[in-house]
C-alpha cells in the first residue's frame, strides 16, 4: 500500500479512523459530563501508550482488554501485556466478558492437534 498511497494520506487515513472509534466513548463521557482529553497518535500501540502517559505525567493507566485464555496471552504478545512490561506506573485493567468457548477449548485443542501431528512426522 506505501507504494500507492503517500505517507501523510496513511496517516490522515489511521487518523481518522482512530477518531472516528473514539466516538461512542466520548459520546459516552459526554453524557455522563465526565471530563476527559482525547489524543491521537500513530505508531506502536503500546510504546505510544506508555509514552503519552510519562509526557501527560499520568498517575495511572486505565485498559480495557478482551479475556483470553492464558494461552492465547502467552502466544500473543498483547498490547495490555506490552504496556505493563513497558511503563513504571500502576496499570488498572478492565476486563471485558470471557472468552468464548472456542477459544477456552477449541484454540488450546487444535494447538496439540498440530505439535502431535509435528512430533509424529517427526518420529516416523
Amino acid at each position: 500500500m506505501a507504494r500507492f498511497v503517500s505517507a501523510a494520506e496513511r496517516r490522515a487515513f489511521l487518523e481518522d479512523r482512530a477518531r472516528s472509534t473514539l466516538q461512542p466513548a466520548q459520546a459516552l463521557l459526554d453524557k455522563a459530563c465526565v471530563p476527559y482529553r482525547a489524543h491521537v497518535e500513530i505508531g506502536d500501540k503500546a510504546g505510544v501508550i506508555v509514552q503519552y502517559a510519562a509526557r501527560l505525567r499520568c498517575s495511572h493507566i486505565v485498559m480495557g482488554t478482551a479475556r483470553r485464555s492464558s494461552l492465547l496471552r502467552w502466544i500473543d504478545s498483547s498490547t495490555t501485556n506490552r504496556v505493563i512490561e513497558l511503563t513504571r506506573v500502576p496499570v488498572l485493567i478492565v476486563a471485558g466478558s470471557p472468552a468464548s468457548r472456542a477459544e477456552r477449548y477449541g484454540v488450546p485443542a487444535g494447538l496439540g492437534a498440530a505439535l502431535a501431528s509435528l512430533l509424529y512426522a517427526a518420529a516416523t
